[in-house]
């Protein structure tokens, strides 16, 4: 049995065989190639251990699609980076807040939506070693991608002022999917119709200062789900 889990990026571009970025991480654990802090030889008997591999189950690893750099000046609450120029900046970074130093790398955001509820979770890389992984404190997520549809954004808090120099192939965070099926990934073109649709969704109305995810759920449930995943079965890049 496998599940299906459909995905895209807002803009159409998956660069370097977008799909082998989500490399499964109990397989590239026991890569002898692997660019992970422990693999198969150093973990011994604990890659065997049945809740250790549950706990990795369906889990992918997410790469930096490009080399960029991420900076904190904490005295005068600004994000910058000393990599290209500001319409750089401003494709690639969100400033959520300059004070505390927390910001989102847009660098390739996909997102990910399946037929039946199925629960997923981004989170910290935490057996990966680079400049992202050391200085960043990564947010973590979840939500029901057969229910709540979003782009998946690398958001995080800079730990200090030192300049995070992100490499191409850094690992950034995994996805982990929420089901004992193998997963089968497939690609779907990106339409301005999708886009309006995805868009419109984001418009929810409430008193409340933070929607609980059971809201987005109902209105996507009465108003969108239908009409989105017809035209990602219409749209297949595969």
């Amino acid at each position: 049995m496998t599940v299906t889990v459909y995905y895209t990026t807002g803009n159409n571009i998956f660069t370097d065989a977008f799909p082998s970025r989500f490399d499964n991480l109990l397989g590239h654990l026991t890569n002898k190639d692997t660019d992970c802090v422990v693999n198969a030889r150093t973990l011994g008997n604990y890659i065997q251990c049945p809740a250790f591999i549950q706990s990795i189950k369906n889990t992918y690893i997410f790469r930096s699609s490009v080399d960029y750099s991420i900076g904190w000046n904490k005295n005068k609450n600004y994000i910058y980076s000393t990599a290209g120029g500001q319409k750089e900046f401003d494709r690639l970074i969100i400033v959520r807040d300059g004070t505390n130093g927390c910001f989102s790398f847009l660098q390739q955001c996909p997102m990910f939506i399946s037929e039946a509820p199925l629960l997923f979770e981004q989170t910290n890389a935490y057996f990966h070693d680079n400049d992202f992984t050391k200085k960043v404190i990564f947010c973590r997520g979840e939500y029901d991608i057969g229910k709540h549809y979003r782009a998946v954004e690398v958001a995080g808090y800079l730990r200090n002022e030192e300049l995070v120099d992100i490499r191409k192939n850094d690992v950034l965070c995994y996805f982990k999917f929420f089901t004992e099926e193998k997963i089968k990934f497939v690609r779907f073109w990106t339409t301005p119709e999708f886009s309006q649709l995805v868009n419109a969704q984001h418009n929810l109305k409430t008193h409340k200062r933070i929607i609980p995810l059971n809201l987005w759920y109902e209105n996507n449930a009465k108003f969108y789900r239908k009409k989105l995943l017809s035209l990602v079965k219409k749209n297949l890049a595969e």
